[in-house]
């Protein structure tokens, strides 16, 4: 497939195809990460999983391990028998758990009009800086040398998540980091594994779905002022509310960009909801309300207990059969459930139905 950035291998793939690489990949590292994001919830908090001995397994296989009643996975049984698919669940244990404080940057609302979305599309032969102008939200994933992977978004205004640059022939993606997103898990990714992919999910502008994926590193601010003014003029143009100077990124990832690979199929439209923008609240942003490091507290955590976890990791995926811990994951969460449901069905424009939590 022919690309308009020089030296990029450039391929289109179905929503399925990209299912079934995911399949792939968690089935044959054993390790998988997992963003939930909720886009219409102006209050929600993202979760990120990180799954280890991750399995593909039939409806049947994890009823029975987990202790669930015969036929409580039928809703995704019929789902799957009417649209001609086979259903499977990865299931693994959980090795990671944690909130993205940054999901509640802005509010989107469902489109409604797919008279855009068909017109609208994204394709390789066009610069990647026209898609990446469009951008408020970048998804990056990155992938440690040990199996860890993570993924989490990078926020800022429009047409600063992320830029396009060239330099010797070859097409990059640098992406600044703010104070507070400073201190984060993909940097130390990158020490022993320096590749990362970044997702594009444009559900606003160009209705594309598009990843793009090759070597990264860390690059000081100072490093991406002499190489990129321009990049950097813009970033300085930013103000803060009172219309002081926008603070300088504490670092970049730069990444040198391989392959990009373009979903087939158009993403489902939405609209930003102007009652909060996403330039008004994110690091980067108009407000600056300015995640500090302290936000993580990363000096007053214990250290991560590695020797536990390979003991746990040894002992492979953990079996329920009897069900004892599924009930009880069920009792302690279920007010919290209700309140989540009720807050859910209570949000405007939206239709969504929301299906009983199984826990394993």
């Amino acid at each position: 497939m022919l690309c308009a950035e020089p030296g990029v291998r450039a391929a289109t793939r179905s929503a399925s195809g990209a299912m079934i690489d995911l399949v792939g990949s968690a089935v044959g590292s054993g390790k998988m990460a997992l963003l939930a994001l909720h886009p219409y919830d102006p209050d929600a908090m993202g979760l990120h999983l990180t799954l280890f001995a991750v399995e593909a397994l039939e409806p049947a296989q994890v009823e029975y391990d987990y202790g669930l009643a015969a036929g409580a996975l039928d809703p995704w049984r019929r789902a799957a028998a009417a649209t001609g698919s086979i259903v499977v669940f990865l299931v693994g244990g959980v090795e990671e758990a944690f909130t993205q404080c940054s999901q509640n940057l802005f509010v989107k609302r469902p489109r409604g009009d797919a008279t855009d979305v068909a017109r609208a599309r994204w394709t390789s032969l066009m610069p990647l800086d026209r898609l990446l102008a469009c951008q408020f939200e970048i998804l990056q994933a990155t992938v440690s040398a040990s199996g860890l992977p993570g993924v989490s978004p990078r926020d800022g205004e429009f047409g600063m998540a992320g830029f396009a640059a060239r330099h010797n022939s070859q097409t990059l993606t640098l992406v600044p980091y703010f104070a507070g997103n400073a201190v984060h898990g993909h940097a130390a990714k990158l020490w022993s594994n320096p590749w990362s992919s970044l997702l594009l999910w444009d559900d606003h502008s160009w209705f594309s779905a598009v990843t793009a994926s090759g070597p990264t590193r860390i690059v000081e601010d100072v490093e991406i002022t002499t190489r990129f003014p321009h990049i950097a003029e813009s970033l300085a143009m930013r103000r803060r509310r009172n219309g002081g100077p926008a603070a300088r990124p504490e670092y970049w990832f730069e990444q040198v960009v391989r392959e990009i690979s373009v979903q087939e199929e158009p993403v489902t439209g939405n609209w930003l909801d102007p009652a909060r923008a996403p330039c008004s609240l994110n690091a980067g942003g108009l407000a600056h309300h300015g995640k500090k490091p302290a936000y993580f507290g990363a000096d007053r955590l214990p250290n991560y207990d590695m020797r536990w976890q390979h003991e746990r990791e040894a002992l492979g995926r953990p079996l329920d059969p009897s069900g004892v811990s599924r009930c009880y994951w069920e009792r302690e969460s279920a007010e919290a459930f209700a309140a989540r449901h009720a807050h859910l069905s209570g949000l405007s424009e939206t239709d969504a139905v929301f299906p009983d939590p199984i826990g394993l």
